[in-house]
């Protein structure tokens, strides 16, 4: 298991705690995106509907698995993300397809 590091900037997020996602697997998703707005962790679930779900995931702010669909992305290995840590953006978010991975680079 190769345990990951989420930074997320995503405030209304219930996995987000103090910027670090507590979410044990996170998927992000893009298919073959050409730049990082085109990527999105579909693991966003917002606060309102789903309160806080940060006490219920790893006390660490680390995730068992980052799981990445992005075909496009030098960093997808067998739909496995290859870095330990990731950034991952979103302002005023209410769809998980409104947040970013920052961490995407094209091949």
């Amino acid at each position: 298991m190769n345990i990951k590091r989420v930074t997320c900037t995503v405030e209304n997020c219930s996995h987000n705690n103090s910027n670090a996602c507590c979410a044990n697997i996170v998927k992000i998703v893009g298919g073959g995106a050409n730049n990082y707005r085109d990527t999105c962790c579909s693991s966003f679930l917002e606060k309102s509907g789903y309160s806080t779900l940060t006490s219920n995931a790893n006390g660490d702010n680390l995730c068992d698995a980052l799981v990445c669909d992005v075909t496009n992305c030098i960093y997808n290995l067998d739909t496995n993300c290859t870095l330990n840590s990731v950034d991952v953006v979103g302002r005023e978010v209410l769809l998980y397809h409104q947040t970013n991975c920052c961490s995407f680079m094209a091949k």
